[in-house]
């Protein structure tokens, strides 16, 4: 089952609660911060047997209604992806087939935006957000525009993801599913470690590193990895060890 929340060019009303504005507000800030036309989030709960999804979108009311009526979700590959095989997608690399470039003809012609981008960030356990935005490059800039847009993605999901934890993921145990390798970080963070020195300890990438710790905070529930380190110490996931 899914649900869709519509901000209209970004606008919240009065009828929103305080999560979707906190929602609406986020999206409002990323799009400035980028350069974008339009940003749209998605998050997808894998937990129960039938997934779960809830959407927040910004386009205009006007092409919302127009994709419905022309049926476009039957031939938008971005509806056929399961999210959690992929880490981003460069929107000129999905839109292959007639009717897929018919659609984002339409789409560019509607003025959302020439070129699109996606990326997928892991939340907490099975719940993942998928970040999307337009922009307006010319197609010979976007090589060069493309890697540095995917980093300031992969913050602002970074963000919006603990504005959607914050509103709406409300943890009702203690069953945080800490995996063996996410505590080991825990613990040598919480000993004064850097990620390159866990690197070399534990014999794996520094980004590898980063990506446990990113992991095991969101499913701690907490904005930094400071506070991740006191919740699992609080909570018994890791002990700390005295001097010899």
């Amino acid at each position: 089952m899914f649900n869709i929340k519509v901000f209209p060019d970004f606008t919240s009303s009065k009828n929103d609660n305080q999560k979707e504005k906190a929602i609406c507000k986020e999206l409002a800030i990323i799009k400035q911060n980028i350069g974008a036309v339009y940003i749209n989030v998605s998050f997808f709960d894998h937990n129960s047997t039938t997934t779960e999804a809830v959407h927040f979108l910004t386009y205009p009311i006007s092409w919302i209604s127009h994709y419905i009526t022309h049926f476009y979700s039957n031939v938008d590959p971005l509806f056929k992806i399961d999210f959690r095989t992929v880490s981003m997608i460069d929107w000129q690399d999905l839109y292959r087939s007639r009717e897929q470039q018919k659609l984002l003809d339409n789409f560019i012609e509607n003025g959302l935006g020439q070129i699109g981008l996606t990326i997928v960030h892991h939340v907490q356990q099975d719940v993942y957000c998928v970040l999307s935005a337009t922009f307006n490059f010319p197609t010979e800039k976007w090589p060069s525009r493309k890697l540095e847009l995917l980093e300031m993605l992969r913050f602002h999901a970074d963000q919006i993801s603990e504005v959607y934890s914050q509103g709406y993921l409300v943890r009702g145990d203690l069953d945080y599913k800490i995996t063996p390798r996410e505590i080991e970080c825990l613990y040598w963070v919480a000993m004064g470690k850097t990620d390159d020195q866990i690197s070399n300890l534990l014999n794996i990438g520094k980004w590898t590193v980063t990506g446990h710790l990113q992991s095991a905070k969101y499913k701690l529930g907490t904005p930094s990895r400071s506070a991740a380190v006191a919740r699992a110490l609080t909570a018994g996931i890791i002990k700390l060890r005295r001097a010899a």
